[in-house]
């Protein structure tokens, strides 16, 4: 059961941790108004900034999901943050490993979402190797 007092102390940590905040941005910034909106309002001022704050938030969020799971079963685990970068580590090796594989190219198409979303046709004219890349069309659906 959450009491006001939990509530009051978890406003006055969020508020002093917000007020250290500005405080080095105040010390440390030629233009403290700019500064205050760029990070206050910044990532809502256009999709592409929220795409960032999301992009970057979810990892955070998941991993801190993760935490909660295992703290909750009272099993401590203090290598999250390690155990994410590795995965996303792997996640792109394995990317590019697949993707840059021969078996992609036996296929003749890039596969996503077990989807065939563009096909390579092989080229069959007598050409000099500039010319020599493959062609691409799009797979019928």
């Amino acid at each position: 059961m959450v009491t006001l007092r939990d509530l009051w102390r978890t406003a006055f940590i969020v508020g002093a941790a917000l007020g250290f905040g500005l405080c080095v941005i105040l010390l440390a910034s030629e233009r403290p108004g700019d500064a205050i909106y760029a990070f206050f309002l910044g990532p809502f001022s256009n999709a592409y900034f929220f795409g960032n704050l999301l992009a970057s938030a979810i990892p955070l969020i998941l991993t801190g999901a993760a935490a909660c799971v295992s703290f909750s079963a009272s099993v401590f685990n203090l290598g999250l943050e390690g155990q994410v970068y590795l995965g996303s580590f792997l996640g792109v090796f394995l990317t590019c490993l697949l993707y840059t594989s021969d078996a992609a190219d036996d296929l003749l198409c890039v596969d996503l979402g077990g989807r065939r979303i563009i096909q390579k046709t092989k080229n069959t004219r007598n050409t000099t190797s500039r010319d020599s890349y493959p062609e691409y069309k799009l797979c019928p659906t």
